[in-house]
């Protein structure tokens, strides 16, 4: 629903997203201290990899919210100079 709106553009309220990104961060935190071995372990790695990519999809969406990012805009004319004038005066030593 957070990401619908977020596209749709209408803004988010910051506090829900930091709220829902803290929740997942203490689950993951509780996950980890669950002792596992075997295919419960392999389980509980897995589990770890879903909540860590729903952080990060939740983090985006805060940036995109926020309207952080902006376009680029490249350009590819560039700017020339002339060389400077020689003034400078050397001199030479055997």
């Amino acid at each position: 629903m957070i990401e619908k709106s977020i596209s749709s553009g209408v803004k988010v309220s910051e506090v829900q997203i930091t709220t829902l990104i803290e929740m997942l961060m203490r689950h993951a935190i509780k996950l980890d201290n669950i002792p596992a071995e075997g295919d419960a372990s392999a389980q509980k790695i897995l589990q770890g990899k879903r909540v860590q990519k729903c952080v990060e999809s939740l983090d985006v969406l805060k940036i995109s919210n926020a309207g952080l990012i902006k376009p680029v805009v490249v350009t590819t004319k560039w700017e020339t100079f002339d060389p400077p004038p020689n003034t400078a005066h050397w001199e030479i030593f055997d």
